[in-house]
């Protein structure tokens, strides 16, 4: 069996374009191990199917379909909305086939301990290639552990529970260093320097503000985050480039900005030409956009999330009305960065048609059109959130419930979503048309 998928772990602002990027992970394989390791998980809710299931070339743009689904709702207690938790220099701190499967009125699943060269790590095993484990830390990344580095594993007497925040705080701390501040902003976790830490944490405190709003004002579900949600805000671009090196991140030169579903962090930069300027708040808006909908349930990690879904929702969020929807009166609901690409793409009735009938059953047109499709993408995208409201909440229901590693077929996108906007794609493209062309 093979299976080619598309969904993205980064989500790359570039100006007006995205891209995508990750790296394939071969083969899928059952978990095995000792059975008093599977019967340890099943006792927890674990349970661990041996089907023989073998995904083969998968693609570098994707992740490979598995049956899995992973369903935990820490209620961690936290402090208030912002205070600096640790001080400027606190100590670093000590750190087949898979299916996941945890019952809501169960206990807590067990960690797994893994014991590798480096040292020994433990976290949530949600998936098992034949040659990387998936491991979710209690701090929402997600470790790509390559198997031939695991010495040993067991499963632990230790509940799955979201880090503490003080010592996430302290990590954070250690791992950024001394010129660099940690600051609560709830439900952010921001780093910034010192001097820039307070303008920040109220930016990310406005646009959730903002985006909780709209999604209120439309009746969009949102849920409270499991994770705290980390936001880093290097000064130059050299830093930016350097961690996102470190962070396997493939960027063009353009890039401002990403978010990366593997870390489950926003990174973006700031020199002193960029402080303030609307190009850096739209990147803030656009990324954590994405880092909060794929944490407050409107997305799921590790799912197949149609990227026109995903993108033209947070394309919406760079226009000055969303990205400060308590203000919106008066403000432009355009982003800059589609204004242009609008008047050329609804000249040519028949590309739109073609791009809105292609990117609803695939994610193609975002290779071969990117510019277009991301216009296209936002087009629908406001249209449907704002005069379909009613079907567009039940059709981000469904997205929103997707299962990790499940490939999303086309025949499935397309049913779907004629289930939820009805078979006539010329309505729809018209009535799109005559939405933008009355947005202020």
């Amino acid at each position: 069996m093979t299976a080619r998928v598309s969904n993205p772990w980064l989500k790359i602002l570039t100006g007006a374009t995205l891209g995508l990027g990750m790296t394939g992970c071969g083969q899928l394989v059952p978990l095995g191990g000792p059975p008093s390791n599977q019967e340890a998980l099943a006792d927890h809710g674990i349970r661990v199917s041996n089907e023989n299931a073998v995904i083969k070339d998968v693609e570098s743009h994707g992740t490979a379909p598995l049956a899995s689904r992973l369903e935990v709702k820490p209620e961690p207690s936290r402090p208030g909305p912002e205070e600096d938790l640790v001080s400027s220099t606190p100590q670093p701190s000590d750190s087949g086939r898979v299916q996941t499967t945890v019952p809501r009125n169960a206990g807590r699943p067990p960690m797994l301990a893994v014991r590798l060269p480096t040292g020994k790590l433990e976290g949530l095993p949600i998936g098992l290639f034949s040659d990387k484990m998936l491991l979710m830390r209690t701090n929402g990344s997600i470790d790509f552990l390559d198997n031939r580095d695991i010495l040993s594993h067991r499963v632990t007497n230790l509940p799955f529970e979201t880090q503490d925040l003080r010592t996430l705080t302290s990590e954070l701390q250690s791992e950024f260093g001394r010129e660099y501040r940690v600051r609560s902003a709830l439900p952010y976790l921001v780093i910034a320097k010192p001097d820039r830490i307070g303008v920040w944490c109220d930016q990310f405190h406005r646009f959730h503000d903002s985006i909780r709003l709209f999604c209120t004002t439309n009746s969009i579900p949102l849920r409270t985050p499991e994770f705290p949600l980390v936001a880093v805000v290097f000064e130059t671009r050299r830093e930016f480039e350097h961690y996102a090196k470190l962070d396997q991140a493939d960027l063009p030169p353009t890039c401002v900005g990403y978010y990366s579903q593997k870390t489950n962090r926003i990174v973006l930069y700031e020199n002193t030409k960029s402080k303030g300027n609307h190009s850096t708040l739209q990147t803030i808006c656009h990324e954590a956009t994405h880092q909060l909908a794929f944490n407050a349930g409107m997305h799921q990690r590790l799912a197949e999330t149609p990227v026109w879904v995903a993108e033209g929702f947070a394309v919406q969020f760079e226009a000055p009305a969303y990205c400060d929807y308590a203000s919106r009166d008066g403000a432009s609901h355009w982003p800059s960065s589609q204004r242009q690409g609008w008047v050329e793409l609804k000249r040519d009735r028949q590309r739109f048609r073609r791009l809105i009938q292609e990117m609803i059953g695939s994610d193609e047109p975002f290779k071969t059109d990117t510019l277009n499709a991301y216009t296209a993408a936002w087009a629908l995208n406001s249209y449907l959130s704002q005069r379909r409201s009613r079907q567009y909440v039940d059709y981000m229901r469904r997205i929103g419930s997707l299962k990790p590693f499940v490939e999303y077929s086309h025949g499935d996108r397309m049913r779907d979503f004629i289930a939820a906007f009805g078979p006539d794609i010329g309505i729809l493209i018209r009535e799109t048309i005559q939405h933008v062309e009355r947005l202020p």
